[in-house]
């Protein structure tokens, strides 16, 4: 009925081959997607923030929301060894207090450090946010923490005054390399606060490409290969942020980890192990997940109080005696 199938061994021999090279074109356009998908993460500007009824900058604040009234600020521009990165810095309350920097993570931008500035401005002399490369309305393109830190440094290097590093996701594992690096230098950094940190850069990655429905077989690794080669992605390497949460406790700086319990992009178990190296407890909020611990109101309740704290703390070891920065929380689960 259907005529009769050519089963000459050759011309099932082209189509295998065809179907192969066809497959492995895919796989290597998959390849090329990926790199640019994590290396060019969406970008959190103005526009994002007007069109979502979200401050575009400090002057827009509200109390209401992010625990601060509208506040004066200047715009400048970091110039490093990769590009352009667009920094704002705030004053705080205390002209004697350190300066905080904070740092955002994949995907983020420095519009959305405007909600985790509230437990800082009080004690601060200065706050500073910034946009990685890559992000919001720096130029270049995400390393994804193979070298932001370089960035930071040159943003730390004028500051002479003693520093208060807060970074989520990506940007925690960059605020402590970077403040190793400070430390290593000679200058001072009081503590490190790591929101949501994860020990890789597979573990992100891996999660974030599912969630959007993109097919790894492999190429994930191939990919971040070609971004920062093989050793980076081993656990005890030069990337994992536990290991350099131990090497930066063992300078003498503290590390605290705030890490939401639910959190489906930093695995839970990756903060506890970066808490853990520091010879800390990481502070594992219920029900939070990974960019809602500064937004829904009990958990930004829970995450103020820990982060006044840990400030609390610190600058009665310190620096200043007798701040006052709110009402504090124990560590442990939240």
């Amino acid at each position: 009925m259907f005529g009769d199938f050519d089963l000459d061994p050759v011309n099932w021999l082209g189509l295998a081959m065809l179907l192969a090279v066809g497959g492995a074109v895919a796989w290597l356009g998959g390849v090329v997607m990926i790199v640019l998908t994590l290396t060019r993460p969406p970008r959190r500007t103005t526009a994002w923030a007007i069109a979502r009824g979200f401050a575009s900058d400090p002057g827009e604040m509200d109390l209401a929301r992010y625990g601060l009234d509208p506040t004066a600020f200047s715009s400048s521009t970091l110039t490093h060894a990769r590009g352009r990165c667009a920094v704002w810095e705030l004053p705080g309350a205390n002209p004697n207090g350190p300066v905080a920097v904070l740092t955002h993570g994949w995907g983020d931008g420095k519009i959305n450090a405007l909600s985790r500035l509230e437990p800082f401005v009080p004690i601060c002399s200065r706050v500073i946010v910034w946009d990685l490369p890559g992000h919001g309305e720096s130029g270049g393109a995400c390393r994804l923490g193979l070298d932001e830190h370089e960035a930071l440094g040159e943003l730390l290097r004028p500051i002479s005054e003693p520093v208060i590093l807060l970074g989520w996701s990506l940007g925690a594992g960059v605020s402590l390399l970077a403040a190793r690096e400070r430390v290593v230098k000679g200058l001072s950094v009081v503590g490190v606060i790591c929101e949501a940190p994860y020990r890789l850069p597979q573990t992100p990655a891996q999660r974030v490409l599912a969630a959007r429905g993109v097919p790894n077989l492999g190429m994930l690794a191939v990919a971040q290969w070609l971004i920062g080669g093989v050793a980076w992605r081993r656990a005890g390497e030069g990337f994992d942020r536990a290991e350099q949460a131990r090497k930066l406790t063992a300078l003498g700086v503290p590390v605290r980890v705030l890490h939401g319990e639910l959190d489906p992009v930093s695995p839970v178990q990756d903060g506890r192990d970066i808490a853990q190296a520091a010879g800390a407890e990481a502070a594992v909020l219920a029900q939070g997940r990974h960019n809602d611990l500064w937004v829904t109101p009990p958990l930004r309740a829970s995450s103020l109080a820990q982060v006044r704290s840990w400030l609390a703390g610190w600058l009665e070891e310190n620096l200043t005696p007798g701040i006052a920065v709110g009402p504090v929380a124990g560590p442990g689960r939240l």
